[in-house]
Order: C-alpha cells, then structure tokens, then sequence
C-alpha cells in the first residue's frame, strides 16, 4: 500500500507587501537642503518628486504582489486594489501639480499637502493590508488542517504496520497535534486581522511541517514507502 505525505508550503508572500505598504505611508517630513542651505526651486521640485515616485513605486510593487498572490480572493484583490489605485491615481495628480508649479511657495504647498494626505491614508493602507493578509491565513489554516489530516491517516495505519518506528510515529502525531492548533490560531488571527500572529504563526507552521516531513521520511526508509 502506498501512503503520500505531501507537504504544501504555508503561503506569508504579503507579509511582504505589508512591510512595504507600510513604507508608503511613512511621513516625508521637512526638505533637507544640501549644507543647510535656503530653499531651492529646482532642489525642492526634485526632491518632492522623488518622493512622489518612491511612494509610487512602494504601490506599485504592492500592487503587483497581490494581484499575483493566487492564496487571495477575487474580492479580496479588488477592494484592495481599488483602494490603492486610489492612493496612486492621488499621488500622481500631486505629481502633475509639483511639474506645474512656478514658485517655492506652491512647492511647499504641495509638499505639506502631499504630507498630510499620506498622514490621512495611512490607516487606509495598513487596512487594507490587513484584509489581504487575512485572506492568506484563511487559506494556510485550511492547507495545514488539510495536511493535518492527511498525515493522521497515514499515522493510523503505520502504527500497524510499521511498529518498530513508534518512537519516530508518536514524534510525527505530536507535531500533527500542532499543527492542528496551529491552523485553527491561523484561523483565529485571520478572523481577527492580526497582521502580527499571521506572521508569527506562518513562520512557526512552516517550520513544523519541514520538521514533519523529516520525520515522515525517516519512517519512509524504515518501512519502504515510496518517495514523498
């Protein structure tokens, strides 16, 4: 009889996209002129637009995560997105303002706008953040219950079988008790939206399966079973 374990990797790819939300919203704060000098027209409208462009690109490489995040639904992806094509679609129309501009005064303006908006949308960002990361733990609880289940059966009949592996058997159903509460804190923390357990949990559930799998495959040679 052939008995597969196969392990499927506990997806945290938008942890990423998080961090790098995050790093959108941060506050640009006051320019800073080289050796302190007063402000500059041309100096200024560079700097602001370089901000512009890195907040642009923080989205962007957002964006791109998630859309080809296949562990996040349809309707997770489109509120996200929507959301944060709004940001850029802002951001760019500030950027057209600062091209415009004529005098150091509207350039500080601007700059205190464009300040203040990312201030508004911060929470905004996280949020949306957040829904996505949840849609992620749903489905890593659902795949680590999955292999959690798998692996019982597999335990069941290799107790019978296969006995002079015991030791390495009750290791293996330890950690599949585990990994059973760790897909439904997974649940828990997605539910909850709590972008921090996700990561902590995701990490922790990675591991623990790359330690069952390395454990199953002590008992594979032992008892002859085919190639995980």
């Amino acid at each position: 009889m052939t008995y597969n374990f196969k392990v499927h990797r506990i997806p945290a790819s938008l942890l990423f996209a998080a961090i790098m939300l995050a790093g959108v919203a941060a506050p640009t704060g006051a320019i800073v002129y080289p050796g302190g000098g007063s402000a500059d027209f041309t100096i200024t409208q560079q700097k602001i637009l370089a901000l512009i462009d890195a907040s642009v690109n923080r989205l962007n490489a957002a964006e791109t995560n998630i859309q080809n995040n296949t562990q996040i639904s349809s309707s997770a992806k489109t509120t996200t997105l929507n959301s944060l094509n709004s940001i850029e679609s802002a951001l760019l129309a500030y950027r057209t303002k600062v091209l415009a501009a004529t005098t150091i005064e509207e350039l500080q303006a601007i700059n205190q706008e464009i300040l203040q908006y990312l201030i508004t949308n911060k929470d905004v960002i996280k949020a949306n953040a957040k829904i996505a990361i949840a849609d992620i733990a749903q489905s890593a609880s659902a795949k680590a219950s999955e292999i959690a289940a798998k692996a019982e059966q597999m335990i069941k009949v290799l107790y019978v079988t296969c006995p002079s592996q015991k030791s390495a058997l009750d290791s293996l159903t330890q950690q599949t008790v585990q990994l059973k509460a760790n897909a439904a804190a997974l649940k828990s923390a997605a539910t909850a939206k709590d972008s921090a357990a996700v990561k902590s949990l995701a990490q922790k559930t990675s591991v623990l399966v790359k330690s069952m799998v390395a454990n199953a495959k002590v008992i594979q040679a032992a008892c002859v079973i085919p190639t995980l």
